[in-house]
């Protein structure tokens, strides 16, 4: 199975591709697509910023094509959100679509594994009190850029340059203990763990 990523910024464009080697799955998962998706915008403005991507990974030969977005500061369900979003998707599109909603922004699934941080010891400075709000299982409910920005060493944080460092040395299944909605991912993405639930860790 081919599977493409539509990602709604900069930091997820160039660092998924970092974990794509470890995060334990058959598919063949090719380049993302950066689209200008606005996550609280409403859903015809962001069917219409996903359209020429899909048509692009359709192209492409996707099997799969998984939309990520953030849920920022919306209050629905977050599978909520993602079942409207793929349900317009669907209608406009002959492909299988997935939407995923990071909660609340790619930010938290970066904090998600804690000593992928602690390696970065030159960039980051993680104590105890720092990771008990992520672990376990906690990701998801902190304000994850705030959080990154006040850990960061010397300069300020850089959501892009940051961000490929962490993947980079980022392990998925640390990850998806401390966050659901990666959990989630890996679900969508045929991991053996969570094919028939996100849930549980």
């Amino acid at each position: 199975m081919r599977v493409g990523f539509i990602v709604d910024g900069e930091a997820e464009y160039r660092a998924l591709p970092g974990v794509y080697e470890r995060l334990g799955v058959t598919a063949t998962l090719l380049a993302p697509l950066k689209s200008d998706i606005q996550p609280l915008a409403p859903l015809r403005q962001i069917i219409g910023a996903v359209r020429i991507p899909l048509r692009i990974m359709r192209a492409r030969g996707a099997d799969l094509v998984i939309v990520l977005i953030d849920r920022e500061t919306r209050d629905e369900c977050a599978g909520a959100i993602a079942s409207s979003i793929e349900s317009a998707l669907v209608q406009s599109c002959p492909l299988r679509i997935s939407v995923v909603i990071k909660n609340r922004r790619f930010e938290n699934w970066l904090l998600a594994d804690p000593d992928a941080l602690q390696q970065l010891k030159g960039r980051f400075k993680l104590e105890s009190g720092h990771r008990s709000q992520i672990e376990p299982d906690k990701a998801d409910h902190v304000d994850g850029l705030a959080l990154l920005k006040r850990i960061v060493r010397q300069h300020d944080y850089s959501k892009v340059k940051d961000a490929v460092q962490i993947l980079s040395r980022a392990d998925p299944a640390r990850m998806a203990r401390n966050s659901r909605s990666f959990r989630r991912l890996m679900r969508v993405l045929g991991h053996g763990k969570y094919l028939s639930q996100s849930r549980l860790p």
